[in-house]
């Protein structure tokens, strides 16, 4: 199964149907792969201090990635980082198998180091910061980087996402192939990471603003549960973190959402009032994405202006201060399908709470049963 779902994206990487790969400033693998090449080879000249420039970004400023190294050498990882960096890009040098041999690199990733998909966001953002340090940089080179970052994190997450939810394939009326399911989930982590970076407490804070202009009766929850709207919505997005987070976990996926049903049992929570949750929260990172998204075009809109006047090229020893305001994760527009994958993950996420819900429900019912036969019969 695993290898049909790479050759699956092999081929869409091939046909053009996934653009994501080339779409950095319309850069091509002809212009990138030179680019690359020439500054890896500039880095690996001071090798030693990149990777610990890497490392220490990873460590201090990526918080979710240092658990992967709490029992490793941090310097023997840096260099093998490096080591294995050297390798990726000599990738470059055969485009034919470039894509194949990423997707490789990715498996052993993730059945050796447990890596998930989130991991690959983090490490490119401490990887960009880190070379700028001992690089003079260009849009040119901000674009070619971006760009085979891009092409890397396409190929080996395939291998955290693979084999999603072979239970649960329905969607819009149709069966959904397993090819279709991973690209959902790969939309789900990406879209919702762009939100939650972009402005984690306007996302909270937002989502139960509108939540409750939706369904006032939900206002009733929190009613004498020595809790505030902020607290409770804050919890709501850990909670949402954790579930989306589960779907690098394809075996016990359902399993573990559906032990949080009972919680919300505890909370008040009923089956009708889930629906209104998913169509406030799928608003609610949709805006963000738009947001972030725009904000990202008119800063390249205004670097580019700038690049035109003489005054910038005459102050070019200054250009580089200005990369610190250059976002690390460049994202793409929203799209319809980015609209069907939420649709699907909170059908997902109602279906198991549903299931997990009345399950817990039944079993409380069965409980006071057992427990009022017990007291009659301790009576007679």
């Amino acid at each position: 199964m695993a290898k049909a779902i790479y050759a699956y994206f092999q081929k869409q990487k091939g046909s053009g149907v996934d653009q994501s790969a080339s779409s950095m400033d319309d850069l091509k693998f002809e212009e990138a792969a030179p680019i690359i090449k020439k500054t890896w080879a500039e880095l690996m000249k001071d090798r030693n201090s990149v990777g610990a420039k890497i490392y220490d970004l990873i460590l201090t400023k990526e918080i979710t990635m240092s658990r992967l190294f709490m029992n490793t050498n941090v310097e023997q990882q840096s260099d093998m980082f490096m080591v294995m960096m050297d390798k990726v890009v000599g990738f470059l040098d055969e485009p034919q198998t470039l894509d194949s041999n990423l997707v490789q690199l990715g498996e052993l990733h993730v059945q050796k180091y447990g890596v998930k998909t989130q991991h690959f966001k983090h490490f490119r953002a401490a990887f960009l910061k880190a070379i700028k340090k001992y690089l003079p940089w260009t849009d040119r080179r901000e674009a070619a980087w971006q760009w085979f970052w891009s092409r890397i994190m396409n190929q080996m997450s395939t291998a955290t996402q693979a084999n999603h939810y072979p239970q649960i394939n329905q969607y819009d009326g149709r069966e959904l192939t397993q090819e279709e399911m991973i690209r959902f989930a790969a939309s789900i982590h990406s879209t919702f990471d762009t939100a939650l970076t972009s402005d984690p407490k306007g996302l909270a804070a937002g989502f139960y603003k509108n939540l409750l202009a939706e369904q006032p009766d939900i206002a009733q929850l929190f009613e004498n549960k020595h809790t505030t709207f902020e607290t409770q919505s804050a919890r709501f997005i850990v909670m949402l973190h954790h579930a989306i987070k589960l779907l690098d976990d394809t075996n016990t996926f359902t399993e573990k959402l559906e032990s949080l049903s009972a919680d919300h049992v505890a909370y008040g929570v009923q089956v009708p009032m889930l629906h209104s949750f998913g169509t406030v929260l799928i608003d609610s990172v949709k805006t963000l994405n738009v947001q972030y998204y725009n904000e990202q075009e008119e800063k390249k809109k205004k670097r580019k202006k700038k690049k035109k006047s003489k005054k910038d090229a005459e102050q070019k020893n200054e250009d580089d201060d200005e990369y610190d305001d250059i976002e690390m994760i460049e994202i793409a527009p929203w799209t319809e399908h980015d609209d069907h994958a939420w649709k699907w993950f909170w059908k997902v996420v109602v279906g198991v709470f549903s299931s997990g819900m009345s399950k817990h429900i039944q079993k409380m019912q069965q409980e006071r049963s057992a427990n009022v036969d017990t007291d009659f019969s301790a009576v007679n």
